[in-house]
């Protein structure tokens, strides 16, 4: 489904260069949740900006479908077959907008006629397992957890193959974290979606990846099935990384119970 072949980002930092991204290779197939780990300034959210062509490649190409999405031919409609998931639900979701109106925005966008609109809601609002008698409240009036489901909801509005959570649940709590993981568990068991989670939390990524792959400084060192990763890890870096346990500082591991 998605091909990552060769792809390497560069910046220019006054006279310096800096690779972000250094000749990374690897897919996503489809009913796939691949894991991308690694420490802050790895290249994982760099990675996510290109997948979703919010910035360009210096070199290297990415593929979906098989077509080059960089160059892609006029009929190919890319973002609404990827959508992305952001940390902060508080920054992606327009405070004056209602959930009723966030969720539709990317089918007004897209010039999607809502002929069943209120049964495209009802099962959008399912789907996510938020009450329909939230579409009319504002972000504000909602709690974190609400608010990352309102996100979810939107970026399965197009009915996309491919999901990018970017830290999609670092700002919220343990307990809602967990909701939110068993909710892209789901998603990805019951529709079919492929996921594409970019995470510091290792307990996360052994509770629902297929594969792992492990960034560091911009490449990307170790991809195995899940499994293989945690049991044996080749590199002294995915070593230590196990060893701590998770990465994110301060902040306690725990077991992630997820219901097949």
């Amino acid at each position: 489904m998605l091909q990552v072949s060769q792809v390497s980002k560069l910046y220019k930092h006054r006279r310096k260069t800096i690779t972000a991204i250094n000749h990374i290779d690897f897919t996503v197939n489809k009913g796939e949740i691949i894991a991308l780990v690694g420490e802050s300034g790895s290249g994982k959210s760099t990675l996510a900006r290109l997948i979703m062509t919010l910035e360009k490649p210096n070199k290297g190409s990415i593929y979906f479908n098989e077509i080059n999405i960089f160059h892609p031919p006029k009929a190919f409609d890319y973002h609404r077959k990827v959508q992305m998931i952001f940390q902060n639900p508080d920054r992606s979701l327009n405070p004056r907008m209602t959930v009723e109106e966030l969720i539709f925005e990317p089918l007004v966008i897209n010039r999607i006629p809502l002929e069943s609109k209120r049964n495209k809601l009802l099962n959008l609002m399912e789907i996510v397992k938020l009450p329909i008698s939230l579409t009319k409240r504002h972000p504000s009036e909602l709690s974190g957890g609400q608010k990352q489901r309102v996100a979810i909801a939107r970026s399965l509005a197009l009915q996309p193959q491919l999901l990018v959570a970017d830290e999609a649940t670092s700002s919220l709590d343990a307990i809602t974290e967990n909701q939110i993981i068993h909710l892209l568990r789901s998603l990805n068991k019951e529709i079919g979606i492929s996921i594409l989670l970019i995470t510091h939390d290792l307990d996360i990524v052994r509770s629902i990846s297929d594969r792992v792959g492990v960034m560091q400084q911009g490449r990307l060192i170790e991809m195995k099935r899940t499994n293989n990763l945690f049991n044996d890890p080749k590199e002294a870096y995915t070593k230590e990384l196990l060893d701590a346990g998770i990465c994110v500082p301060f902040k306690r591991c725990r077991e992630f119970i997820v219901n097949d």
